[in-house]
This record gives C-alpha cells, structure tokens and sequence, in this order.
C-alpha cells in the first residue's frame, strides 16, 4: 500500500516539473520575442519572421516584403534594414 501512495506523490511530482517547465518555456519564448520587436522598432533593423506595424500596415519582415517595399535586405542574418 505504501508502494502505491509513493508511485502516485512521483508521479504528480512529474507532472509539476513539466507544468512548470512547460510554462516557463512559454514565458521566456514571449519575452524573446519581445526583446527582437523592440530592438526592431528602436534601430530599423528587424528580424526575419517578425510582423511590424508600418506606414503600409503590418507586414511580416521577409525578404520578398523587405524587397517589396524597397528596404535593405540583410542575407547573412536574414535581417531588414527599415527605412
């Protein structure tokens, strides 16, 4: 009986370590891309895979968008340069 009532504390243990690293994946991925569309709105210079508000409305940066509206394309770091 006791083997049992240990199985179980173990297992929900577990899956408090998942939940918690789940969530903790979560909230670092969002931080991460936060940290990239502010260092895209202060300098110009936005990542790949990014979606920017502009004068033409939100674009997702990509180098037929960046090409399109006439930016500079980076392809070594798969980069846009805003004008």
């Amino acid at each position: 009986m006791k083997e049992k009532n240990i199985i179980k504390v173990v297992n929900i243990v577990l899956l408090l370590l998942l939940f918690i690293s789940a969530t903790l994946v979560c909230f670092l991925y969002k931080r991460y891309y936060k940290s990239d569309l502010d260092f895209c709105l202060d300098t110009g210079s936005c990542k790949e895979g990014l979606i920017v508000n502009t004068e033409y409305g939100k674009i997702e940066i990509n180098k037929q968008n960046c090409q399109q509206y006439d930016w500079s394309w980076d392809e070594e770091f798969q980069r846009c340069q805003l004008k």
